[in-house]
């Protein structure tokens, strides 16, 4: 299996040059390809803390350099929607989501201990519920969270601090088609899907394009305009 990726067959939301470099390094984790990026490529080319890989790797080894709390030295280790990297040497955190254009971001934030994890699925393990996280973890919970729900932790003890429900008032952070990128209020659900409103806009899309991060305003710093609950 290559260790490589071809630059121009890469997914569309990674923000990289297609031309004039044939590859690029081949992610490794849980978060899905759309979603993240390899450490190496956001050192380099979306933080600019390194000019080349061999930088990036020494980097890596010399510089304590955390993610979602936890020290990483893998260059290929895919870092994805709402993971947070933090150096403590600048003491500088960087949380990465999804921007307007469709492309994968990073921005500097103060919440570095809090991250969002959506439930995309459940199962039973030795007669307990355990929650199947987008990130690739899995935790024990209750039945009462339901997939499409978002649990916020306190990483890096994964610590369970707010349950956050797919209901109406929830604010959803849109993960794919023309409002990606964007905060909308969910004002009311259906099984053909969810009516919100964003940016003036009340819209129709799946269930699975909404991302819970709160109950009217989100719960997390990222790097969009909230829509407003109505009052």
């Amino acid at each position: 299996m290559s260790r490589h990726l071809v630059r121009i067959s890469a997914p569309k939301t990674w923000p990289i040059k297609r031309k004039g470099i044939t590859f690029i390094v081949k992610p490794r984790g849980s978060h899905p390809a759309e979603q993240g990026l390899p450490l190496l490529v956001v050192l380099r080319e979306l933080l600019h803390f390194a000019d080349t890989a061999r930088e990036v790797k020494r980097l890596l080894h010399t510089e304590e350099l955390l993610v979602d709390g936890r020290r990483v030295k893998d260059h290929k280790r895919i870092v994805g929607l709402f993971d947070v990297i933090t150096i403590p040497k600048i003491k500088e955190n960087y949380r990465m989501h999804l921007n307007r254009q469709g492309k994968i971001a990073a921005m500097k934030v103060a919440d570095a201990n809090l991250k969002p994890c959506k439930i995309i699925g459940k199962t039973m393990v030795a007669g307990k519920v355990q929650l199947n996280l987008h990130d690739g973890k899995n935790l024990f919970g209750d039945n009462s969270s339901k997939v499409g729900d978002t649990l916020l932790l306190e990483v890096p003890d994964q610590k369970i601090v707010q349950q956050l429900r797919l209901e109406r008032g929830a604010a959803v952070y849109i993960t794919k088609g023309k409002h990606l990128g964007s905060i909308g209020i969910v004002e009311s659900i259906s099984d053909s899907g969810l009516v919100c409103k964003s940016d003036a806009h009340t819209f129709l899309m799946p269930k699975a394009y909404a991302f819970v991060l709160g109950k009217g305003k989100s719960a997390i710093q990222v790097d969009v305009i909230d829509a407003k609950a109505d009052k």
